[in-house]
């Protein structure tokens, strides 16, 4: 009987922590998707002229890593369009609206982090190359190694990350209104 007592207990500290794992996952999805929101809402408020010249080099970067995602699972991008009947010239106007976004919001997070200039400190900065070694299953000695003096790229990444973090704190959430609330002040607008 105590062996069996000791099986339950397993198996509710088991259930415990996949139901810890996955409320942890959902408050990171939450986060993320706050997060995304309020980038998007600052960049809607934002005007900006973007050259066509970054929208285009965004492109080519979605194409790119669509094709090697592609790849990866054994399919090409080419055969995947002539599947679908699609052009690689009409694939490439189809992410032109999501690279403009993406654009638009990279150049507006620039702006705004060299504004709050957040300061890296090396634990934060420790801490990022530790994630990207695990991520890509390296060793930290090797991943400082490849990075060498070229710690800029990482430490605009967190300075990014952080104002982005920084804007979220800021914003008010904000429930979207019931689709008959929304007509009714639509009406009273006109």
């Amino acid at each position: 009987e105590a062996k069996q007592d000791e099986m339950k207990a397993e198996k509710q500290a088991e259930r415990a922590a996949k139901k810890a794992e996955k409320e942890e996952k959902a408050a990171k999805d939450n986060k993320a998707a706050f997060e995304n929101e309020t980038v998007r809402a600052v960049c809607d408020n934002c005007e900006i002229d973007i050259p066509q010249s970054m929208i285009d080099n965004e492109v080519e970067q979605m194409a790119q890593d669509q094709a090697a995602r592609m790849s990866s699972q054994g399919i090409g991008l080419e055969m995947y369009l002539q599947y679908v009947g699609q052009t690689m010239d009409d694939f490439k106007k189809s992410l032109e609206p999501m690279a403009r976004v993406r654009v638009k919001s990279s150049l507006v997070i620039e702006k705004i982090t060299e504004k709050l200039n957040p300061e890296v400190t090396d634990e934060e900065y420790n801490e990022e190359l530790s994630t990207i070694a695990n991520s890509y299953k390296m060793d930290l000695e090797e991943v400082k190694k490849s990075i060498g003096d070229d710690s800029a790229f990482i430490k605009d990444s967190i300075k990014a990350r952080k104002t982005v973090e920084y804007l979220a704190s800021k914003a008010v959430k904000v429930e979207p209104k019931p689709a008959e609330e929304a007509k009714e002040e639509e009406k009273t607008e006109e």
